[in-house]
C-alpha cells in the first residue's frame, strides 16, 4: 500500500499531469484517472485474475498526510492546478526561459478581449477580475482560461488566510458585492492614489481602524461613491480580524509576493490543499476509535508523531506498512473478523483473550509478551557496550506500550542525549519484531503450540534478519 502510493506520486501521476499542464484538463478523464488509481491501490493479480483487496484508507483521506491516517497521495486535480500556477509564475518572472514569448502571446489574447495585462492582473487585481477574464478568453484559449480560474480560486483562498489577508488586492476583492464593483474611472483613481491592497485602508495602530483619509471626504479627491465602497470593504474585513499592526502595510499585493517568489507555486498550492483536507480530519480516525474502546491513547500530538515512522528512510516499506496499519487499526485480526461476522469468536487461539491488534502484538502472555521481555534484555546488553559510554545506573530499560505501538523515544535515548540515528535503529528493530509477530500469528494454525524454544527462534530470526539488512545498507 505505502510502496504503491509512492509509485503513484513518483511515476503514474507525473505522466498524466505533465501532459495536462500543456492542455486544458476535462473533469471526466480526471475522474477516470482517480478511479484507475483506486484500482491500482486496492486490487492485486492472482493467477492471472484481478482480485479486490480491502480498502484500508477512505477516499477522503487518500490525499491527507500520514499523521491523519492518509497515504499522502497527490490530488490529481490539485497537482494539475499547481502546475498551471507554475506556468503563470514563469510568465510573470523576468528572465525565465521562454517567458517573454509566452507573456507576449498571453498579453495579445488579453488585449484582444479588452482585459488588463498579465502583469496588471498579478500586481493590482483580485479574484473577481481573474474570474471575469477567464470567462472572456475561454473562446480563444481554454487552457489559459483554466489558468486564470485556478489563480482566482487561489487568490480567493489567500484572502481568508490569517497571514495573507492584508495583501489582498482591493480591486476585484471577492468580498465586494457585485453591485458595488469599481467603475473604470474609480480604478484609475485608486491607482493614482496608490490604493492597491487591503492594508492601504487601515491605520498603522494596534486596533482595526479605518484610515483617516477614508473617514474624511475632503482629504482625498475621491468621489463619495468610491469612498463608500472602500468603507464597505473595510467593514466586512474588520469583522473578521482584530489586529492589523502585527501584519503591517503591504507594498506588494499577495499575488505579486507569491508569483515573484523563488518557491514554486505548485508546492505552495499542494500544501495548502492538503492542509484544507486535514483541517476537516483533525486527527487519524483510529485515535477516536481507540478512545471509544477504552484503549491506551496518548495525546493528539504524540499520536500524530507516531506516524513519522512512515518517513524514516532505513525502515523497509513493508515494515512501515505494518506499523502504519497498527496505528490505523486496519490489520486483520480475529476481533475484527468477529465484528464483521466472519468468525464466531474473537478469542486468541493461544490464550483465549480478545485478539485485537494490541493483544497480538504485545499483550499475549503466551506469545508476544515474552519476546518483548527478551528485547528489553537485548537492548540492556546493547547499551551497556562501551561504545555508548552510559553509566551503569542509567542503563535501565523499560519498554512501554507507547514505545512499541506509538514509537515514542526510549528514556535511555532521551536522558543520555543519544543521536536520532540510534533512535531510528531501535525503531527499525521494534517495527521488524512487530511485523514478524503479526505474520507468524496470522499464518499459524489454530492448533499451533508456541513453546519457549519456538518463540525464541522467532525472536532471534528477527534480529538476524535486521542485522543482515543493516549490513546490506552498510550500517554498522
Amino acid at each position: 500500500m505505502l510502496h504503491r502510493s509512492m509509485l503513484i506520486n513518483m511515476a503514474i501521476l507525473s505522466m498524466y499531469t505533465h501532459v495536462m499542464n500543456a492542455l486544458p484538463y476535462i473533469a471526466e478523464p480526471v475522474k477516470k484517472i482517480e478511479k484507475e488509481l483506486g484500482v491500482f491501490l486496492w486490487t492485486r493479480q492472482k493467477e492471472g485474475m484481478q482480485e479486490n483487496k480491502r480498502r484500508l484508507v477512505s477516499k477522503k483521506r487518500l490525499y491527507a498526510n500520514y499523521d491523519m491516517g492518509g497515504l499522502k497521495i497527490q490530488d490529481p486535480i490539485a497537482k494539475i492546478e499547481g502546475l498551471q500556477l507554475n506556468f503563470l509564475q514563469k510568465v510573470f518572472r523576468n528572465g525565465a526561459e521562454g517567458s517573454e514569448n509566452i507573456r507576449n502571446v498571453l498579453n495579445c489574447i488579453l488585449e484582444e478581449h479588452g482585459a488588463p495585462t498579465s502583469h496588471d492582473h498579478i500586481v493590482r487585481y483580485g479574484p473577481t477580475i481573474w474570474k471575469a477574464t477567464a470567462r472572456k478568453i475561454k473562446s480563444s484559449n481554454e487552457f489559459l482560461s483554466q489558468v486564470f480560474e485556478t489563480t482566482a480560486a487561489f487568490l480567493s483562498d489567500l484572502e481568508n488566510d490569517v497571514e495573507c489577508w492584508p495583501g489582498a488586492a482591493v480591486v476585484g476583492h471577492s468580498q465586494i458585492n457585485p453591485i458595488f464593483q469599481f467603475s473604470a474611472r474609480e480604478k484609475v483613481d485608486l491607482e493614482v492614489h496608490n490604493i492597491k491592497t487591503v492594508s492601504d485602508l487601515f491605520e498603522m495602530n494596534f486596533n482595526i481602524t479605518l484610515k483617516k483619509e477614508f473617514r474624511d471626504f475632503t482629504t482625498f479627491q475621491l468621489s463619495a461613491s468610491l469612498i463608500s465602497k472602500l468603507r464597505n470593504l473595510f467593514a466586512i474585513i474588520s469583522k473578521k480580524y482584530t489586529n492589523f499592526n502585527e501584519h503591517g502595510r503591504n507594498v506588494m499585493s499577495t499575488a505579486e509576493q507569491f508569483f515573484s517568489g523563488t518557491k514554486k507555486l505548485s508546492q505552495v498550492y499542494t500544501k495548502r490543499n492538503r492542509e484544507k483536507i486535514e483541517t476537516e480530519i483533525v486527527c487519524a480516525p483510529s485515535r477516536a476509535t481507540r478512545i471509544r474502546d477504552g484503549k491506551n491513547v496518548p495525546t493528539e500530538q504524540i499520536y500524530k508523531k507516531a506516524y513519522e515512522i512512515c518517513e524514516i528512510g532505513i525502515i523497509p516499506n513493508k515494515t512501515k506498512e505494518i506499523a502504519f496499519q497498527i496505528l490505523n487499526r486496519t490489520l486483520w485480526t480475529p476481533n475484527k473478523a468477529h465484528k464483521s461476522n466472519i468468525m464466531e469468536s474473537n478469542a486468541c487461539f493461544i490464550c483465549n483473550e480478545t485478539a485485537d491488534i494490541e493483544h497480538i502484538i504485545l499483550n499475549c502472555d503466551e506469545f508476544s509478551y515474552k519476546m518483548w521481555q527478551w528485547f528489553e534484555i537485548f537492548l540492556q546488553k546493547l547499551f551497556s557496550h562501551e561504545h555508548f559510554q552510559i553509566p551503569a545506573e542509567k542503563q535501565t530499560i523499560r519498554l512501554s506500550f507507547h514505545n512499541i505501538i506509538y514509537h515514542a523515544k526510549l528514556n535511555i535515548v532521551k536522558t543520555n542525549s543519544l543521536s536520532n540515528t540510534v533512535h531510528e535503529l531501535i525503531l527499525l528493530l521494534i517495527c521488524e519484531l512487530k511485523r514478524d509477530i503479526y505474520y507468524v500469528y496470522v499464518n499459524s494454525d489454530a492448533n499451533m503450540q508456541f513453546s519457549e524454544v519456538k518463540k525464541k527462534m522467532i525472536f532471534l530470526k528477527t534480529l538476524q534478519n535486521a542485522a543482515a539488512y543493516l549490513e546490506y545498507l552498510q550500517i554498522s
